[in-house]
């Protein structure tokens, strides 16, 4: 994953002006307030907080944008150990125990209120970096075969799949010693109410909990309410960044409309951290958004290390929910 500063892209890209200044009109009234956050209030507000821009093979954009909210947080609380949260881990830990079936082929989409529970809850352990960061192995490659191991052991258990599990150990360069046992691997595919991949996952943990424990809300759009807009907009007045739950349609193709509500669209994650007015007098979001190499394939330079403008009457013909650390 790519990972920078967001101090650094935001001095790049803070007065930039967005493409879509001429895009189709929406039907969101543009006169509501749209106070700009000067750009030397963004830099300081988000200076020093990692971002991860770019999610790769995974669908965890749920997880990125809660690490986004509860990294802010924890740099801004007072017992902050200087550790941040890890979007793989999050979402690795949450998914692996808010499904019901773990070893199933779709464990990948999620929602943020998932992630933010999980890290409530103090399961959001702090993974060991060689499983999340491995350059041989990905981490979508690790809980495939777990899955695999899982499946041939449950069928026909055998000191093979106990061998499985210690060479994946051995390429993230683990300590063997934690790799688990014979006993252990046929006690979990016999237990019900045990998760094999959890299991195996909890041996990268580091128990030690974080530093604090944020709170969260979450509105959601109902009616084509304007609460939405009136909400995210004194919330980023007040500096708090937004996780947005919307259709990723509308990043590249600002004319993308749907029927309703229940029509099927790209459902997608990002955090919104500013506004301003450009050149047009229309009130753009800038969002931070784990799909910036996706959407640079369809259209180059739409998003620059994970921050990319939109109008906000756009974003809004698709918004379905806005969620915020207090």
């Amino acid at each position: 994953m790519k990972r920078l500063t967001l101090a650094l892209a935001f001095t790049i890209l803070c007065f930039q002006q967005s493409a879509l200044a001429n895009s189709q009109e929406a039907v969101i009234d543009e006169s509501a307030s749209c106070e700009e956050t000067p750009a030397a209030e963004l830099e300081q507000n988000y200076k020093n907080i990692p971002y991860w821009w770019d999610q790769h093979d995974t669908q965890f954009c749920y997880g990125f944008a809660a690490a986004f909210l509860i990294n802010h947080h924890l740099h801004r609380s007072d017992s902050f150990d200087g550790r941040y949260v890890d979007p793989l881990a999050l979402s690795t830990q949450t998914i692996l125990r808010t499904k019901n079936e773990p070893v199933k082929d779709t464990i990948w989409g999620g929602f943020i209120h998932h992630v933010l529970t999980t890290y409530q809850q103090g399961l959001a352990c702090r993974v060991n970096e060689n499983i999340l960061h491995s350059q041989e192995l990905s981490l979508k490659d690790i809980l495939t075969t777990f899955k695999s191991i899982y499946v041939q052991h449950k069928k026909q258990p055998s000191d093979e799949n106990v061998q499985k599990i210690q060479d994946i150990f051995q390429k993230l360069k683990l300590d063997l010693a934690l790799s688990p046992t014979r006993a252990e691997l046929d006690l979990w595919v016999k237990d019900i109410s045990s998760n094999f991949t959890v299991n195996i996952m909890d041996r990268f943990c580091e128990k030690e909990p974080f530093a604090s424990v944020p709170q969260w809300k979450q509105i959601e759009r109902k009616n084509h309410s304007r609460a939405l807009e009136i909400d995210l907009n004194q919330l980023l007045q007040q500096k708090t960044p937004v996780g947005i739950n919307f259709c990723s349609d509308v990043v590249t193709n600002p004319k993308y409309t749907r029927s309703s509500y229940n029509e099927v669209c790209n459902k997608h994650y990002a955090v919104a951290v500013a506004q301003r007015k450009n050149a047009a007098g229309k009130c753009e979001v800038l969002m931070a958004d784990s799909q910036c190499a996706k959407y640079n394939q369809i259209s180059p330079g739409r998003c620059h290390k994970g921050l990319l403008w939109i109008q906000r009457s756009v974003l809004f013909n698709t918004l379905e929910d806005i969620t915020w650390v207090n």
